[in-house]
């Protein structure tokens, strides 16, 4: 019995294991079971993070490209900002350069509105003569008649300069009468006997305002007469043109002057005109020398004037061959009238010079004398003492109209040689009147 009952108990012990046994065997399978889905899911978890890491390293990469899309953006608005910046300076300074330009352009349309407006007046002063207003202004002639007359009188002048009795032109203005006195430029009013300046047109002014002479400040000597020994040595001396040159030459090496002007002096001494002889030739050559503005006329004078026989000598074949120049050369263009003539000089004398020239006395001047066809301003640059010299035409052949033989053309000048004798007829308070007796050559 207790052997069954062990046995029993064995196999109720038995039983209890087997299940006990089926029941771990149960639980190990669903265990299994558990640990098989476990792995799946670890398996699919573990995909999935493989998935995710590629899908972070793709999200990581378009971060990166991102971030560089952003830094070149950002650098592109830099760029762009910095370009802003630089065009509106470049605006700025685009306006200003316009601003300048619209100042240039309204600058130069004033400058050209000014040109044209001086074009105008010049082209104005071209064509009409003025006349002096009240305030001492000068106010246009707008008459075309008047302006007309007034210009053929000037050429009326011109052909006969020497002419004493120069046209005279009558016409109202600002509702008065004047007479205009061509050779002198001025307009008178017979009422009230007023005198005012006149001025031609432009393209006249240098025919009525002749250039000064160039020895009109040297003062000629006033002399009874020419020395004795001063005549006979201009009378003998060898004027023909080797004497001449040789004197010319010797002289400028002596006292150093230029000798430019006598290679140009021997060159006109060789070359004229069609149909001109050697005479001609070589006394035109003569006085063009003399007009030169250089030391020959200056250096003829004064040892003229100081009457230095030692010095006069040097230079006597020239001296001589002037003065044969003066009677000899033609000046037909002077002589075309038998009316008196007038020739002008102005000097500035004191008084105790001018106290010398008494009426009816005869002198000499002893050198060469220059006069003008023209009269010359009193005290204004060209002397205060004006000398009226009346020839004929008997005695204007003792003088040379030089302007076709001059260096200095437009300058009218007549020549009087020296030793030429003159006696005053008239004397006033700024004018003496003269008229050539003869001449001592």
């Amino acid at each position: 019995r207790k052997l069954k009952e062990e046995y029993n108990s064995l196999q109720n012990s038995q039983s209890r294991t087997e299940h006990s046994l089926s029941l771990e065997r149960q639980n190990t399978t669903v265990l299994q079971q558990e640990n098989n889905r476990l792995k799946e899911e670890i398996t699919r978890l573990t995909q999935d993070n493989t998935v995710a890491n590629e899908h972070c390293k793709s999200l990581q990469a378009e971060m990166r490209q991102l971030s560089e899309k952003h830094q070149q953006l950002q650098s592109s608005y830099e760029s762009v900002r910095q370009a802003e910046l630089d065009t509106r300076k470049l605006w700025n300074v685009a306006k200003e350069q316009q601003h300048a330009a619209e100042q240039r352009e309204t600058a130069l349309q004033e400058d050209i509105q000014i040109l044209k407006e001086e074009n105008a007046k010049q082209e104005q002063e071209r064509k009409q003569w003025c006349y002096e207003n009240d305030d001492g202004e000068y106010t246009f002639i707008t008459d075309p008649d008047i302006n007309q007359q007034l210009t053929a009188g000037f050429q009326q002048l011109q052909n006969d300069p020497y002419t004493n009795n120069p046209p005279i032109v009558t016409y109202t203005n600002a509702n008065c009468t004047y007479t205009a006195d061509i050779r002198n430029l001025q307009q008178r009013n017979p009422t009230t006997h007023s005198v005012r300046s006149l001025r031609p047109p432009h393209d006249l002014q240098r025919y009525y305002v002749p250039p000064p002479l160039r020895c009109r400040g040297s003062i000629p000597s006033f002399k009874d007469a020419l020395s004795s020994t001063l005549v006979a040595e201009l009378k003998n001396a060898n004027k023909d043109k080797q004497s001449v040159q040789g004197c010319l030459s010797n002289w400028a090496q002596e006292y150093g002057q230029a000798t430019g002007i006598l290679s140009d002096f021997y060159h006109r001494c060789q070359v004229g005109g069609p149909g001109d002889n050697e005479e001609h030739v070589f006394l035109s050559a003569v006085v063009w020398l003399y007009t030169y503005d250089g030391w020959v006329f200056k250096a003829v004078n004064q040892i003229l004037r100081v009457e230095d026989c030692h010095q006069i000598q040097k230079l006597a074949p020239y001296i001589a061959a002037l003065i044969h120049a003066i009677k000899k050369l033609p000046s037909a263009s002077l002589c075309n009238s038998t009316t008196r003539k007038t020739l002008f000089r102005n000097m500035d004398l004191k008084p105790p010079d001018i106290d010398k020239y008494q009426v009816g006395k005869a002198f000499v001047w002893n050198s060469f004398t220059s006069t003008a066809c023209f009269p010359q301003p009193i005290n204004s640059g060209f002397g205060s003492t004006r000398f009226e010299i009346e020839v004929d035409d008997c005695t204007l052949k003792e003088t040379l109209f030089a302007e076709a033989y001059s260096a200095m053309r437009g300058e009218y000048e007549v020549l009087v040689p020296v030793g030429t004798y003159f006696q005053v007829v008239e004397k006033g308070a700024n004018l003496i009147k003269l008229k050539i007796l003869h001449c001592a050559f």
